[in-house]
C-alpha cells in the first residue's frame, strides 16, 4: 500500500484491532529507537513497544533532587506559558474575526480582555505544595474563560461546543480534542525516552504510580497550538467529520483527518534561536533545555512559544 525509508521513522502508531508485527519489525524498531504505539478508539495509548534500557539512572536522581524552589519555578513558568499561549490563539482567531466582522469577535474581544487581565493576580507562594495547589486553581479559572472563546469560534459550524469534558465525551468536539491529546502524549513520550527520563517523575501533576505525569506536566506547552488549533481548523474549514454509528466515537476518517493535520503542525518550521527548525526537533531542544534544568546546568526552564 506504501513505502517509506526505515531512517524516516519516528513512531509506528497502530490505531486499528487484529494488527499484527513481526519481531524483526520490534527488534529493528527498538534499536533504531522508533516508538510503537497502539491507541484504542478513544485516542488513549493502552501499550507502547520500547528500549528497555531507555531510562539513565543519572538522569532519574537529577530529577529525584530537584529543589523545591526550581520546582516552584519550574510550575510557576509551565502554567504561564499554557495561559499566555492560549490568550494568543484567541487573539489571533480575533484578528481573523474582526477583519470578516463576525459575531464571534465580540465574546472573543472580551475573553482576551479578562485573561489579560487575570494575569495580574498569578499564583505566588514560597512553599511549593501550596503553590501547586493555587496554581491548579488558577489555571481551572483561566481555562474556562478560554473555552468560553472556543466555544464562541465553533457557535457558527456544524459542531456547537457547549463545555470541556475531559472523560467519557460524547460529543465529537471533545472527542476529537481527547483524541488529539493521546496523540500529543506518545510524541512527547517519545521525547522522554529519546533523553532517557524518567515519565513517572513529575512537579506540577501529582505522581500517580504508573501514570507518566511528568509527560503531563510537558505536554501542557504544547496543547493549545498543536491540538486545539488542529481541532478548530479542521472544524471551522467545514472538513467532514463524523462518528460511528454502532459505538458513538470517531470514524476511522476522522481519527485519519485529525492524526493527518496534527502531524502537518509537527512538521511546521519554528523559530530556535534565531534558525529555522521543525516543530518536532524543537520539542527535542526543549526536553534537552529540560534535562539540562534538572542537572542545575541551566538556570531557568524554557517552554514552547510559538510565533503564530
Amino acid at each position: 500500500i506504501a513505502s517509506k525509508p526505515i531512517n524516516t521513522i519516528r513512531q509506528i502508531s497502530i490505531l486499528a484491532e487484529g494488527i499484527t508485527l513481526s519481531s524483526y519489525i520490534t527488534k529493528h524498531c527498538a534499536k533504531k529507537e522508533i516508538q510503537i504505539a497502539y491507541f484504542d478508539s478513544h485516542g488513549k495509548i493502552y501499550a507502547t513497544i520500547n528500549n528497555p534500557s531507555n531510562i539513565l539512572p543519572e538522569n532519574m536522581q537529577a530529577q529525584l533532587l530537584l529543589s523545591d524552589e526550581k520546582k516552584s519555578l519550574f510550575i510557576a513558568e509551565l502554567v504561564k506559558n499554557k495561559a499566555q499561549n492560549q490568550l494568543k490563539l484567541l487573539k489571533y482567531y480575533a484578528k481573523y474575526h474582526r477583519k470578516k466582522s463576525s459575531s464571534a469577535y465580540d465574546t472573543l474581544e472580551v475573553c482576551s480582555n479578562y485573561m489579560k487581565e487575570k494575569f495580574k493576580d498569578f499564583p505566588q507562594d514560597k512553599n511549593y505544595e501550596q503553590l501547586c495547589k493555587k496554581l491548579f486553581l488558577w489555571e481551572a479559572q483561566f481555562a474556562l474563560v478560554y473555552w468560553r472563546g472556543v466555544r464562541a469560534l465553533l457557535s457558527e459550524t456544524e459542531y456547537p461546543f457547549a463545555e470541556r469534558e475531559y472523560q467519557n465525551a460524547t460529543d465529537i468536539v471533545n472527542q476529537m480534542l481527547n483524541y488529539g491529546y493521546a496523540l500529543l502524549e506518545s510524541k512527547v513520550m517519545r521525547t522522554i525516552h529519546t533523553w532517557q527520563l524518567s515519565p513517572n517523575i513529575s512537579y506540577l501533576h501529582a505522581t500517580n504510580g504508573k501514570d507518566p505525569t511528568l509527560c503531563f506536566d510537558l505536554m501542557e506547552q504544547y496543547r493549545t497550538f498543536v491540538v486545539d488549533r488542529s481541532v478548530i481548523a479542521i472544524i471551522t474549514k467545514g472538513e467532514k467529520i463524523a462518528q460511528e454509528e454502532n459505538s458513538g466515537l470517531l470514524s476511522l476518517d476522522t481519527r485519519k483527518k485529525l492524526i493527518s493535520k496534527i502531524n502537518e503542525r509537527w512538521f511546521s518550521v519554528e523559530k530556535y534561536k534565531r534558525k529555522e527548525i521543525l516543530l518536532s526537533e524543537l520539542m527535542h531542544k526543549l526536553m534537552e533545555h529540560f534535562l539540562k534544568f534538572c542537572k542545575g546546568e541551566e538556570n531557568k526552564p524554557k517552554f514552547y512559544n510559538p510565533k503564530w
